[in-house]
């Protein structure tokens, strides 16, 4: 996960995006070894559709 990622709403649809800048320096932190900041603990449940 990472955080404080900054992202943009469309004003017409409310769709979020990202600008190819912050994908670029998303694709250089996952290129490298980072630090663990924090862990998280998250649920996990089973979608069932009948």
């Amino acid at each position: 996960m990472i955080d404080d990622v900054p992202a943009e709403v469309c004003m017409e649809c409310g769709e979020r995006y990202y600008h190819a800048q912050v994908l670029d320096a998303i694709d250089r932190l996952l290129a490298q070894e980072n630090e663990i900041k924090a862990l998280l603990q998250v649920e996990v449940v089973t979608l069932q559709i009948a």
